[in-house]
């Protein structure tokens, strides 16, 4: 096994995942913003000796890059792996659960950004949160079991045409996004012929457990003044100002009663 997984780095054996990984998703609805981001980077997780079976190190580093719009260099990746072998206690040739990386990769980037913190969820493939993220513009973090037969799939032609798949070996992290298509971001930029194929049957194969079900997000951890500002309608927040009717609290808070009767009687009091 150890021969296969350092000739052919993209694939690890995938018996050493946690059952509660894709167990215990995410049930409920998550808001969601829109991703500005255009700009996206991709690199080649066989580069460094160090991280050329950490798939689930990328996989994460590129969900949080392009939600933050921001490129990783090879010291920082490096230093993401010294606080997975120190704090996590993961080794090149022992791997780590997927929900553990999740956790290293955002801690890390806490720390090192405590003015740009994100916030990770699990969601599952196909439902409403899953869907919303891939049409609000995110990389989601995806993870698969895998053969030789998908692997051909994805580099004949860019496109993955089977719906069903057998004879396991492996498992490999990577992420997906939306553009018309559902498309796999891979890990191995100017190695693999398609480091991004077009992988629309993902829903399916997630039915059969080719695809866990299980997926991750990055979200931006805004403070309440950017929440506010980012569900302000500008044009009626000024009028409302200007006739004295808001008091400035989170426009998708619930008022109460106290708070209805107030504005109320401001209109009142201005229609006089």
């Amino acid at each position: 096994m150890k021969n296969n997984e350092l000739k052919y780095q993209w694939l690890i054996d995938w018996h050493i995942v946690n059952e509660t990984d894709y167990l215990l998703w995410w049930d409920n609805n998550l808001e969601i913003p829109v991703n500005r981001n255009k700009n996206n980077y991709f690199y080649n997780q066989g580069k460094l000796k160090r991280t050329r079976n950490a798939c689930v190190l990328y996989g994460n580093a590129a969900s949080l890059w392009y939600t933050m719009d921001y490129e990783f260099s090879e010291k920082e990746l490096l230093e993401i792996v010294d606080l997975a072998e120190k704090e996590y206690w993961w080794k090149e040739d022992k791997w780590m659960y997927i929900s553990k990386w999740v956790d290293c990769v955002r801690n890390y980037w806490n720390k090192k950004f405590p003015d740009r913190k994100v916030k990770t969820f699990r969601m599952t493939i196909g439902d409403e949160n899953f869907a919303q993220a891939l049409r609000n513009n995110y990389r989601i973090v995806v993870w698969y079991r895998t053969c030789w037969v998908y692997y051909i799939d994805s580099q004949d032609d860019w496109v993955i045409q089977w719906e069903r798949f057998t004879d396991f070996h492996w498992w490999h992290c990577v992420s997906c996004i939306y553009k018309d298509w559902i498309y796999i971001e891979d890990n191995y930029e100017w190695t693999k012929k398609y480091n991004e194929y077009l992988n629309n049957k993902i829903a399916k194969l997630k039915d059969s457990w080719t695809f866990f079900p299980s997926a991750f997000i990055y979200l931006k951890e805004e403070t309440m003044t950017d929440t506010i500002k980012d569900n302000i309608d500008l044009d009626a927040a000024k009028e409302m100002f200007d006739k004295w009717y808001w008091n400035w609290l989170n426009p998708r808070e619930p008022r109460s009663r106290q708070e209805v009767m107030i504005v109320l009687k401001r209109i009142l009091d201005s229609n006089k």
